[in-house]
């Protein structure tokens, strides 16, 4: 049964209840039945009726099913394909399964720590080291004066970081590299400094004082979201679009559902995401259970030291099932949080930074993450749940409680050409170390064991089929040693070729011999390889496009494109802790200067260095 009701019976469990189950006793008998929960239609706001795109005519479906995954028997795996049939499907979804590479790009504080131009390089830059996986780039503190500044007012792109320009300039050139990117906003409060600030969107406590918001800037006050709705909220996403034209993907909208700005509940979040929708972008949300219905993202599912274990994603079996691959929504793997977080089968979203986030700056921490979890992750996503074993209960204890758990031990997915792709759980034993691995085949061969894998990827950064002379495979182990393959049948040449992976893209090409349709990889731990049929190059790249200054961020590993002045050899590239490049100048006994002539600047324009 499936319904588009946007029913609330409350906040947190009792929120996104568009099916109600009730209970019927005749004679000794309880009969057990579901139904849609109820709709609403026309609210409005103080006698003013909201406008006529919240309204959404009732629909329900039911869909009867024989088996559906051929085990021979019927039951609510069989019921849970069938329900993709009628489902709703929220926008975007498809997209999900290539964003590989998420993370945070942030500017606050007047200090514009990433202006979009910047950002561009850091695409590049992990377009290079992740041989061309998909990126989800999200821009916290892209208006105004960066990171919670300026709320309401979403039209106001953030001038010291670019500005209009540069963030339409972003956009474009992003696509080349298979990166979505999406925007941090605010529906719940808003800052003196917005022209959205006035009296009568402000929300007041019962004794008339006003409900103040965040105040690590200005003091944010929260406002009447039901009042904005009913006076032209959608109006500002509207001048957002004009004001970007195509090619944004997506809105993530930061703390809705915490209800500070009054009702946040499912109907309110439905119709927000639909204001977000028609204009074409996806619609994110901060908290794991947020925006059930809309959602493709959310951010504290994903982040998963960020919130407490109370506030991960999505736990249960059956909604998995039916969705995986169209959400990251899932509880992700951090064994202290216990229960589902305790080594999903099929992983979840691990989310890393490196450009400021948090304080984050680890580039290397965050490659390394990005190959440890997410790439698994994803490939998942490119088929759908098809079975689902449990096995016997297990005793946990994490979080100062002890409890049974049932964990899942073996999956089964398959695509649209009849692949399938079987993982399964090494043990049962939650003390075992194997507890905490698994094995995946694919079409029967085995494609990761344990702490390796070496998993076939035949998608570019935007889901589409690469040609057979670019179809590759990753590999990473997070432990050093030698591991044997069997290649699938149409691999199985006399050579292949192997590349490590770093920020400057395919490096230290090797050549391998494939004997018995087996190859053997002795590599280090924690680095991520990818292998092909035959010899590969890198694309080219150009850094710093419109930024007057050619390789600002000394992103292309060289000093070619600079004229050095004195002993050059005492000018290096070096690497910081966190593995991102500076110039060091050191050991010179004369002056050293570098100098690079400033490109397309405009007469009568100011500039900052």
């Amino acid at each position: 049964v499936w319904s588009n009701s946007q029913n609330s019976y409350g906040g947190g469990s009792y929120d996104w209840t568009r099916l109600t189950a009730y209970k019927e006793t005749v004679g000794n008998a309880n009969y057990v039945g579901i139904h849609s929960s109820e709709w609403q239609w026309e609210k409005a706001y103080k006698g003013i009726v909201f406008p006529e795109y919240t309204k959404e005519l009732p629909s329900a479906k039911v869909v009867i099913t024989e088996d559906a995954n051929a085990d021979k028997k019927v039951d609510w795996q069989d019921g849970a394909i069938a329900y993709r049939s009628i489902m709703n499907n929220p926008q975007g979804w498809e997209k999900v399964k290539d964003i590989t590479a998420y993370r945070i790009a942030m500017n606050f504080g007047s200090q514009a720590q990433n202006p979009f131009l910047m950002t561009l390089d850091g695409i590049k830059k992990i377009n290079l080291h992740t041989d061309g996986l998909g990126q989800g780039v999200l821009l916290k503190g892209y208006g105004s004066e960066g990171h919670d500044s300026g709320h309401l007012n979403y039209a106001d792109i953030g001038k010291r970081i670019g500005g209009v320009e540069d963030f339409k300039t972003l956009i474009e050139k992003a696509k080349k590299y298979g990166a979505y990117l999406g925007i941090h906003v605010n529906a719940s409060e808003t800052y003196p400094e917005s022209k959205y600030f006035n009296e009568k969107i402000l929300r007041k406590n019962p004794d008339g004082s006003y409900s103040y918001g965040w105040n690590w800037l200005d003091q944010g006050i929260n406002i009447d979201a039901a009042y904005d709705l009913a006076h032209g909220r959608l109006a500002r996403w509207e001048d957002l679009k004009k004001k970007l034209g195509d090619g944004l993907d997506f809105i993530y909208v930061d703390v809705w559902g915490n209800g500070q700005s009054g009702d946040n509940g499912a109907w309110a979040t439905h119709v927000l995401a639909k204001e977000i929708n028609k204009q074409g972008w996806r619609f994110a949300i901060e908290w794991g259970h947020g925006g059930e219905y809309d959602s493709t993202f959310q951010h504290w599912a994903a982040d998963l030291t960020y919130g407490g274990y109370t506030n991960k994603g999505i736990n249960s079996a059956i909604t998995r099932f039916i969705r995986n691959h169209q959400k990251d929504s899932w509880v992700g793997d951090y064994r202290s949080y216990g229960g589902a977080a305790n080594y999903p089968l099929l992983g979840g979203y691990s989310m890393k930074d490196f450009e400021g986030w948090q304080g984050r700056s680890d580039y290397n921490g965050y490659v390394t993450n990005l190959f440890a979890h997410d790439v698994m992750t994803k490939y998942f996503q490119h088929f759908t749940v098809s079975k689902w074993e449990n096995g016997t209960p297990v005793t946990m204890t994490d979080n100062g409680s002890t409890y049974k758990w049932t964990p899942e031990m073996k999956v089964e997915l398959v695509d649209a050409a009849g692949n399938k792709v079987v993982v399964t759980r090494k043990s049962n034993d939650v003390n075992s170390p194997q507890y905490r691995e698994r094995t995946v085949t694919l079409n029967g061969r085995v494609i990761q064991d344990g702490s390796a894998y070496l998993t076939p990827w035949n998608w570019d950064a935007n889901g589409k089929k690469l040609p057979t002379d670019k179809e590759k495979m990753y590999y990473f182990n997070t432990q050093a040693g030698a591991t044997t393959w069997t290649l699938p049948s149409d691999w199985a040449k006399s050579k292949v070729y192997l590349y490590k992976l770093t920020d400057q893209g395919k490096t230290e090409e090797q050549e391998l011999t494939v004997k018995d349709g087996k190859i053997t990889l002795d590599l280090l731990a924690n680095q991520p390889y990818v292998l092909y049929r035959s010899k590969q190059t890198n694309p080219e790249m150009s850094w710093s496009e419109g930024m007057h200054i050619y390789d600002q961020g000394f992103n292309s590993g060289t000093l070619k494109h600079w004229t050095i002045s004195g002993d050059a050899s005492k000018a290096e590239i070096v690497k910081s802790q966190g593995a991102n490049e500076m110039l060091r100048i050191q050991g010179n006994k004369e002056k050293v200067s570098l100098t690079q002539k400033l490109t397309g600047l405009k007469p009568n324009t100011k500039y900052a260095v």
